[in-house]
């Protein structure tokens, strides 16, 4: 899962649109733990909410590395569910139909 998906993603969501117009009302940013490092890695996006480490969840919010691996990781879980039409998931409903629509 670590491969150019997962960057592209990360990248992506610090777009200007994916921040203040929009609902957190924060910029994306690349959010560093307790230990002043780049919160990179799911290691270390999960150190943020844990309660023994970092304990900042509002960090993990705006934290760019965080929306890529759990992207990665609900595609992942859809990709393998043994019935992906009645897969659950972090999402409630199915991603959008990406294919053309014909007229």
């Amino acid at each position: 899962m670590d491969s150019f998906s997962r960057i592209a993603l990360h990248e992506m969501v610090h777009y200007s649109t994916m921040g203040p117009a929009h609902g957190l009302e924060e910029q994306i940013i690349d959010a560093k733990n307790a230990d002043g490092e780049y919160a990179y890695e799911p290691e270390r996006c999960h150190g943020l909410v844990d309660e023994d480490q970092d304990d900042q969840p509002g960090l993990a919010e705006i934290n760019a590395d965080s929306y890529a691996w759990l992207g990665l990781d609900a595609w992942i879980s859809r990709k393998c569910a043994a019935d992906p039409n009645e897969w659950e998931g972090y999402f409630t409903q199915d991603p959008p139909d990406y294919e053309p629509e014909e007229d």
